[in-house]
Protein backbone atom coordinates (compact mmCIF):
# COMPACT_ATOMS: atom_id res chain seq x y z
CA UNK A 1 0.00 0.00 0.00
CA UNK A 2 3.04 2.42 0.70
CA UNK A 3 4.29 2.20 -2.81
CA UNK A 4 0.90 3.78 -3.94
CA UNK A 5 2.08 7.26 -2.34
CA UNK A 6 -1.41 8.30 -1.23
CA UNK A 7 -1.08 12.31 -0.86
CA UNK A 8 -2.49 13.28 2.68
CA UNK A 9 -6.09 14.79 2.05
CA UNK A 10 -7.44 12.53 -0.61
CA UNK A 11 -10.85 11.09 1.34
CA UNK A 12 -11.58 8.39 -1.94
CA UNK A 13 -10.20 6.08 -3.57
CA UNK A 14 -11.28 3.60 -6.39
CA UNK A 15 -8.71 0.22 -6.57
CA UNK A 16 -8.99 -1.40 -10.46
CA UNK A 17 -7.53 -4.98 -10.06
CA UNK A 18 -7.04 -7.63 -13.08
CA UNK A 19 -9.33 -9.41 -11.50
CA UNK A 20 -12.02 -8.29 -14.04
CA UNK A 21 -9.43 -8.17 -16.96
CA UNK A 22 -9.01 -12.04 -16.34
CA UNK A 23 -12.78 -12.26 -16.47
CA UNK A 24 -13.40 -13.95 -12.93
CA UNK A 25 -16.60 -12.92 -12.63
CA UNK A 26 -18.08 -14.96 -15.19
CA UNK A 27 -16.42 -17.82 -13.53
CA UNK A 28 -18.20 -20.86 -11.39
CA UNK A 29 -15.50 -21.93 -9.02
CA UNK A 30 -13.65 -18.99 -6.82
CA UNK A 31 -10.48 -19.02 -8.43
CA UNK A 32 -7.72 -18.33 -5.06
CA UNK A 33 -5.49 -15.95 -7.33
CA UNK A 34 -8.50 -13.51 -6.75
CA UNK A 35 -7.21 -10.03 -6.30
CA UNK A 36 -8.39 -8.88 -2.97
CA UNK A 37 -8.13 -6.59 0.09
CA UNK A 38 -6.62 -8.11 3.30
CA UNK A 39 -7.17 -6.44 6.73
CA UNK A 40 -3.89 -5.23 7.32
CA UNK A 41 -4.35 -3.15 4.22
CA UNK A 42 -7.22 -1.78 5.15
CA UNK A 43 -5.58 -0.97 8.37
CA UNK A 44 -2.48 0.49 7.01
CA UNK A 45 -5.21 2.92 4.86
CA UNK A 46 -6.54 4.05 8.29
CA UNK A 47 -3.42 4.50 10.18
CA UNK A 48 -1.32 6.63 7.05
CA UNK A 49 -4.20 8.25 4.67
CA UNK A 50 -6.96 10.53 5.59
CA UNK A 51 -9.34 8.16 2.96
CA UNK A 52 -12.57 7.78 3.98
CA UNK A 53 -14.40 5.31 1.54
CA UNK A 54 -12.91 2.74 -0.65
CA UNK A 55 -14.40 1.10 -3.75
CA UNK A 56 -14.09 -1.84 -6.15
CA UNK A 57 -14.56 -1.60 -9.94
CA UNK A 58 -15.74 -4.88 -9.49
CA UNK A 59 -18.98 -6.48 -7.88
CA UNK A 60 -18.08 -9.76 -5.99
CA UNK A 61 -20.58 -12.10 -5.02
CA UNK A 62 -18.40 -15.09 -3.44
CA UNK A 63 -17.16 -16.24 -0.75
CA UNK A 64 -13.44 -18.09 -0.53
CA UNK A 65 -13.59 -20.61 2.50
Amino acid sequence: MESLHIPKGVQRVLFRTLNTDRNLMWKKEFDTSYVGFMKDGAQWLVDNTDIKLVGNRLFVRCSFR
